[in-house]
């Protein structure tokens, strides 16, 4: 069985419905794209909540590979051996930040 990693973010597809949405909505920011992989909050003390990505990035790039969609950064992040770091260029307020993030092994629940 194969390590599933993740970097403790939920992800959206932006669209300019969604856009118009998130932008009359209180999620304390503001999204200025109308494409792109919309990171929408960070789990705390999750590995993208230590390499410092914030909800309301918009990811563009993972590991020097342009995103279209957010099915594209889950195959960059499972394609990582686990231990391994990735880089993210995201879109922030406008402003290009590149973040490393190491992703860690997914806990699978269990059931009693």
């Amino acid at each position: 069985m194969q390590d599933v990693l993740n970097i403790g973010v939920p992800l959206i597809e932006l669209r300019p419905e969604i856009q118009q949405e998130i932008n009359q909505s209180y999620l304390g920011f503001k999204v200025n794209q109308e494409r792109g992989v919309l990171i929408v909050a960070v789990a705390p003390n999750s590995p993208a909540a230590r390499g410092g990505l914030r909800p309301g990035d918009i990811i563009t790039e993972v590991k020097r590979v342009q995103i279209q969609n957010a099915e594209q950064v889950q195959n960059q992040v499972e394609a990582t051996a686990l231990g391994n770091t990735l880089q993210f260029k995201v879109n922030r307020n406008g402003f290009t930040q590149i973040i490393t993030v190491k992703p860690e092994q997914l806990v699978a629940a269990t059931s009693y």
